[in-house]
C-alpha cells in the first residue's frame, strides 16, 4: 500500500433548484491545478494534519527538512491547498537572456553570420558584444533555419 492513504478532497455540493442546478460553494475552495509534486505535499501535510504521521516521517518522505515540513504546514493551515501551488507558477524563468540581447544576437546571425556554426559565430558575436554559450547560439540558429 502507499504511504499516501485517504485525501482530502474539494467536493462541490450541487443544489438543484427550479430549473437549473447550480454549484455552490460552500467553505470549498474551487478546483486548483497542481502538479505531481504539489499534490504530494499536500497528501503528505493532511496526514501530518491528523497525526498519522509526524513530521520527521513527513520531511523524509518529501526529501526535506523538518523546518521545511513545520513552514509547509503553517502555509497549508493559513490558506489551504493554495499554499503549497508555487507562487512562481507561469513566471518566467530567473535565468532567461534579456531579449534585447536574443534579438542582437538574431540580427548578427541572419545579417553577418548565416553559413556559421555554432562554435564560430559564438567567437563572432563575443567579438560584437555579444556573449552568449555555444549550445545557446545553436538554438538560435535552428530557431532562425540557419
Amino acid at each position: 500500500m502507499s504511504p499516501f492513504s485517504k485525501v482530502e478532497m474539494s467536493p462541490f455540493v450541487v443544489v438543484k433548484e427550479a430549473s437549473s442546478t447550480r454549484e455552490v460553494r460552500s467553505r470549498w475552495s474551487p478546483l486548483l491545478p497542481m502538479s505531481q509534486r504539489e499534490l504530494t505535499r499536500l497528501e503528505v501535510i493532511q496526514r501530518v494534519k491528523r497525526k498519522t504521521l509526524k513530521q520527521r516521517q513527513a520531511a523524509e518522505l518529501l526529501s526535506i527538512s523538518v523546518r521545511q515540513v513545520k513552514r509547509l504546514y503553517k502555509t497549508y493551515q493559513a490558506n489551504g491547498a493554495a499554499g503549497l501551488i508555487s507562487k512562481r507558477r507561469g513566471q518566467p524563468s530567473n535565468n532567461r537572456l534579456p531579449a534585447k540581447t536574443i534579438n542582437k544576437a538574431r540580427g548578427l546571425l541572419r545579417s553577418r553570420y548565416p553559413d556559421f556554426g555554432p562554435t564560430l559565430a559564438t567567437e563572432k558575436l563575443a567579438i560584437e558584444g555579444v556573449s552568449l554559450r555555444v549550445e545557446t547560439v545553436r538554438q538560435l540558429l535552428v530557431g532562425e533555419g540557419l
